[in-house]
């Protein structure tokens, strides 16, 4: 069987690293990923290639690949890559993307969207984690636009001496929130979440 992670047009992330391929190919998988995937998404090719992995075009790709890994849902220009009996595994946004599941029907593509994983106690565990991933990705975005450089005050979030922290505004304390306040918090900054549920306030304090 053969998994592929195509090119990604509108995402710098991907599912596959060096080390699952080697995972996957030591169960016996193979495992082709598209031309560009590998440098978008900040790893050497060479690295995927010794770990057992073809670099191939977004279209062998589709068309070789029982399996297809994506991070994003998949563009308009790879629709008519789909083929029957394939099976699309990724953050696919099914549930608000109607054009997507039509042509998934259409084409008798078997879809899973990781993002809908639920576990027996009603946890969301992918999307917990993508949360938690852009939690901090924003503190990363905001300490960078407080330079100078960037057009900010030339603030440093978590001071220094003799120089006062910045001070960061959470709303909402769902994971990407929470991940948030957390991570600014562990740079120095003075945090404040503004959460109206109580209890979830008090779980948080108890961290």
């Amino acid at each position: 069987m053969r998994i592929g992670t195509p090119f990604e047009y509108d995402n710098t992330m991907i599912l596959l690293t060096p080390e699952s391929v080697s995972v996957l190919r030591k169960a016996g998988y193979q495992v082709i990923l598209g031309s560009w995937v590998c440098a978008i998404a900040g790893f050497a090719e060479k690295s995927f290639v010794e770990s057992g992995a073809e670099i191939s075009d977004t279209a062998p790709v589709y068309r070789q690949a029982d399996i297809v890994v994506k991070a994003s849902e998949p563009g308009l220009p790879e629709y008519r890559h789909f083929r029957k009996g394939q099976v699309i595994i990724g953050f696919l946004n099914l549930s608000s993307n109607l054009g997507l599941v039509k042509e998934l029907v259409r084409r008798g593509v078997r879809a899973i969207d990781v993002a809908a994983i639920q576990t027996l106690d009603g946890a969301f565990p992918i999307l917990e984690t993508a949360f938690q991933i852009a939690g901090r990705v924003a503190v990363h975005i905001g300490a960078n636009l407080l330079q100078k450089g960037q057009g900010g005050r030339g603030v440093l979030l978590g001071g220094a001496s003799g120089v006062p922290p910045a001070d960061v505004v959470v709303v909402g304390s769902r994971p990407a929130g929470t991940e948030a306040a957390m991570f600014a918090s562990s740079l120095g900054a003075n945090v404040t979440l503004l959460e109206h549920n109580h209890e979830k306030l008090n779980e948080i304090r108890n961290l």
